[in-house]
């Protein structure tokens, strides 16, 4: 069983960062991983969209994707980058911090994480993408929260070890999000393959 992911944002917002955390804590949990991204003209603010494919088995899919079981757009910039891309019976997760219109997609289920709001509570406003990822993961056990954050750990470079506190709490706080508020989230991502 394979599970493709898009995250869509703009730079500065960690996109890059939390799908190289997300692809290093499921291959912790032993998933097959491939990480791909692509980036804007410019290095804060333009546009990057990463893909991370996993599997239960060796994969099948390349990283450059047609379609995907979930896509997260961070920006309203990259709402009909990401949105073009949900499969139909997918999640268009979105941060309605930012995103604020309403985005309707048939035959696809919308999540909304006031990922970048919960950041800012949490004095930490650049840690929206992390927020989010929590979130979802604990959502759809798509990757437990402790694996994220030991993948924080290993790819964190010693001179930035002191946000990694802060990054550890926004995943967290994403994590609460997702117990309180979608608890019943009936997309769980190996569901399938556990059956």
């Amino acid at each position: 069983m394979e599970r493709e992911i898009v995250m869509g944002g703009i730079g500065g917002q960690g996109v890059q960062l939390a799908t190289k955390i997300l692809a290093t804590a499921l291959n912790r949990e032993n998933r097959s991983v491939m990480h791909f991204a692509a980036f804007g003209g410019t290095m804060r603010g333009g546009n990057v969209e990463c893909t991370v494919v996993t599997g239960t088995e060796a994969l099948a899919a390349p990283p450059i994707i047609p379609s995907a079981w979930m896509v997260i757009s961070m920006h309203p910039n990259t709402v009909p980058l990401v949105a073009a891309k949900a499969r139909p019976g997918g999640l268009f997760v979105v941060n309605t911090t930012l995103i604020t219109e309403p985005t309707e997609l048939e035959g696809v289920n919308v999540v909304e994480i006031p990922a970048s709001w919960i950041a800012g509570e949490l004095d930490n406003t650049q840690g929206g993408a992390m927020v989010l990822l929590g979130a979802i993961c604990q959502a759809t056990g798509l990757v437990s929260v402790e694996q994220l954050v030991e993948g924080l750990k290993e790819l964190t470079p010693p001179y930035r070890q002191k946000t990694i506190p802060r990054n550890t709490q926004a995943f967290e706080a994403g994590d609460a999000f997702a117990r309180e508020h979608l608890a019943n989230f009936q997309h769980q991502a190996w569901a399938l393959a556990a059956a």
